[in-house]
């Protein structure tokens, strides 16, 4: 599986639209997390649900998925949004924690790909 894989969940560009496509990919995200706690705990349900490398595979997409919802908010859309209680404070308040973590990584990853092409050239 590719690590960029995701789901898209955009019906447009506009405002309402991106909102709905984060609601829903947050909502996908709270259901694979519980889907991964009942298959922890209950036999039945691991077996209903799929392999845990399924579960993870899902789990992943469906972050991929929230990261590129959240992205495709601006900082300027996430106070407009709110304002128009488009999203709630708290869904705000997230938007700009996974667009945070999103950036970071995206810092790491370059660091850690320019690191290793730097060491590759040196040998």
């Amino acid at each position: 599986m590719a690590d960029s894989a995701h789901i898209d969940f955009s019906e447009g560009s506009s405002l309402q639209s991106k909102a709905r496509a984060y609601q829903k990919a947050s909502a996908a995200h709270r259901d694979i997390e519980n889907s991964m706690e009942h298959a922890d705990a209950d036999n039945d349900w691991a077996q209903r649900l799929g392999s845990a490398q399924e579960l993870q595979d899902a789990k992943k997409i469906i972050e991929n998925s929230r990261i590129q919802a959240a992205r495709s908010f601006t900082t300027e859309d996430i106070q407009e949004a709110t304002e128009q209680e488009l999203i709630s404070e708290q869904e705000a308040r997230q938007l700009i924690a996974i667009r945070r973590k999103a950036e970071m990584q995206e810092r790491e990853n370059g660091r850690s790909s320019s690191k290793s092409r730097s060491n590759s050239r040196k040998r």
